[in-house]
């Protein structure tokens, strides 16, 4: 049996009501997975830093699962030369690239901000 251990850090950035965190995975390769979450503490709500480190940790750890699935469905996908479904709602195809951490401001991002 060969055991592997990977590891995932994850960076958290406050800066007044709003709290951004990335993780990342390293898996020994030289690429590696991300996801990113964010959250913004509503006016009306007290000021609990640790509320918002962890919903943005927890978006940023969900986005990265989800990445994650999608590379792995790719690679399924590039030998079997069919579209594969891995938990996630979209099959990956074949020709399909891998899914990175996608620019600042695409939707994809802009639906992992949320207020507390």
């Amino acid at each position: 049996m060969r055991i592997k251990t990977w590891h995932v850090e994850l960076f958290i950035d406050e800066d007044g009501d709003r709290t951004v965190a990335r993780a990342v995975l390293h898996t020994g390769s030289p690429s590696h997975v991300q996801g990113r979450g964010a959250t913004k503490r509503s006016p009306h709500d007290p000021d609990v830093p640790e509320i918002g480190d962890e919903v943005a940790a927890a978006r940023a750890l969900h986005e990265l699962a989800d990445d994650l699935l999608r590379t792995a469905a790719g690679d399924i996908a590039a030998i079997e030369h069919k579209p594969v479904r891995l938990g996630f709602e979209e099959p990956v195809g074949a020709r399909e690239p891998d899914v990175g951490l996608p620019p600042a401001g695409t939707p994809r991002q802009r639906h992992l901000s949320g207020r507390l």
